[in-house]
């Protein structure tokens, strides 16, 4: 009799404690649902301004009025004045020594540069500790330029670097209040300068120019190849032809005068390129062997040939310390593009309308973008949208302008089947706003989720 009493007890607390554990376990599984749609881990980047640009690079020529100064005998030619210089007519620009040296040539070159820099340097030009930041961000973009070319092999272009950097070293210097007296350090080498001359030998002659312009010491022997009348009329395959011509002795040269500070800059596109230009339209050129420099300069013609073509540019700026060396390597601004950076991976599809989700406190929202231009996983997208004032009300115009309540309709059906009527037309979604957290990872998410567990 025990044994059954216990055997049904047994049986009676096995099944309590089942039922005990079962509802614990669906309250647990019933917690983890309503937990599971409630929570998410998402993360998200703020939508701020970003500038995307198109560039083409490439190589193109300048070209200058140039009139060339001949040596009256031979000799070394020693400038009088810096490159680039303004001279008036029958002013001297160099004199002429009975020795030749290439060695110290090279060395007064060297001398007059840093002379010219320190000239340039000052007394800090008015520079102060707030210059130090822009001038440290200069300098690392120069040794970066410098080690670009390094690394394709470009050796005289990353030389052409030299002077900006020790220009840049100096101005910092003087902003820090490091700088010593630059007057002394002139003196001095002007010192260097003049022992330098004096191993030249005898002074020959005095040079002067026969026109006024800007002089420069060095030629290249395509001084009467590119010539502005050239740049203004060639076509694309006389321009072929051009660079593929001798250039002419350059010996007995004893420098040139620029004429005019209208100056052109040629370079080759191909036709895509080309299609997109428009005569007369400012463009943005950067020159890279100028640490980068941005002109705006015009667009004067283009000559086409098919598939590719020239580009002619003009302008009548003349940067300080521009190096205005022939062939020159070159970025073109072909598009800029400044909006919204948004990763594809964010992108949905809504109702039919493109967009993103974005997290306002703990709340998701959906927001529409409209794509500009995509580059590598991102989107640009708009950023300045105008949103449109919400219809709260639904005028009829059968009805002299009075406003249709839910019970009212136009062909007189009662108001029940009037409110069964479902609106089928999409949700009005707003535009992706400034500073918007957009959702860039995150799984289960749908406008108006709750979101309580945030990475």
């Amino acid at each position: 009799m025990f044994e059954n009493y216990d055997k049904e007890y047994l049986k009676r607390v096995a099944l309590k404690i089942a039922g005990t554990v079962l509802g614990v376990l669906v309250v647990i599984y019933i917690g983890y649902q309503i937990w599971h749609k409630v929570t998410t881990n998402v993360k998200y980047e703020r939508a701020t301004p970003y500038t995307y640009t198109v560039k083409t690079a490439g190589e193109g020529y300048i070209i200058r009025g140039e009139a060339v100064i001949s040596s009256p005998d031979n000799g070394s030619v020693v400038p009088s004045v810096t490159p680039g210089a303004r001279v008036s007519a029958g002013g001297e620009v160099a004199r002429l020594y009975s020795a030749t040296g290439a060695d110290v040539m090279q060395k007064l070159s060297d001398v007059d540069g840093q002379i010219s820099l320190l000239q340039k340097t000052g007394t800090g030009e008015g520079l102060t500790n707030r210059d130090v930041s822009k001038l440290d961000s200069e300098t690392y973009g120069v040794i970066t330029e410098i080690r670009r070319c390094v690394e394709q092999g470009k050796y005289s272009e990353a030389a052409s670097h030299k002077m900006n950097l020790i220009n840049l070293v100096n101005r910092r210097n003087a902003a820090t209040g490091g700088t010593t007296d630059t007057s002394s350090q002139i003196a001095e080498l002007q010192k260097k300068r003049d022992e330098l001359t004096r191993s030249l030998g005898t002074l020959l002659s005095t040079i002067t120019t026969p026109r006024s312009g800007w002089y420069y010491p060095t030629t290249d022997g395509y001084e009467s190849v590119f010539t502005p009348e050239k740049a203004e009329n060639m076509t694309y395959a006389e321009f072929k032809e051009l660079i593929e011509s001798p250039v002419s002795a350059t010996v007995g040269d004893a420098g040139k005068i620029v004429t005019s500070p209208t100056w052109y800059f040629i370079c080759e596109l191909d036709g895509e390129s080309l299609s997109k230009k428009e005569v007369g339209k400012k463009y943005s050129v950067f020159f890279l062997q100028n640490r980068g420099v941005k002109l705006e300069m015009t667009l004067l013609r283009i000559s086409r040939d098919g598939d590719a073509g020239i580009a002619v540019f003009t302008s009548d700026k003349l940067p300080d310390g521009f190096d205005f060396a022939r062939l020159q390597s070159y970025e073109l601004l072909e598009e800029e593009y400044t909006g919204f950076r948004v990763p594809k991976s964010a992108v949905r599809m809504i109702d039919g309308q493109m967009g993103v989700y974005v997290l306002s406190g703990e709340v998701v929202h959906f927001r529409k973008i409209e794509v500009m231009t995509e580059y590598e996983n991102n989107y640009i997208v708009v950023m300045n949208h105008e949103e449109k004032p919400v219809e709260t009300e639904t005028e009829n115009p059968d009805n002299d302008g009075v406003a249709q309540s839910p019970e009212w309709s136009p062909d007189g059906s009662d108001s029940e089947s009037a409110t069964e009527t479902e609106d089928t037309s999409p949700k009005q979604y707003k535009w992706l706003g400034l500073n918007e957290n957009v959702i860039t990872s995150g799984k289960g998410l749908s406008d108006g989720k709750v979101i309580t567990n945030m990475n």
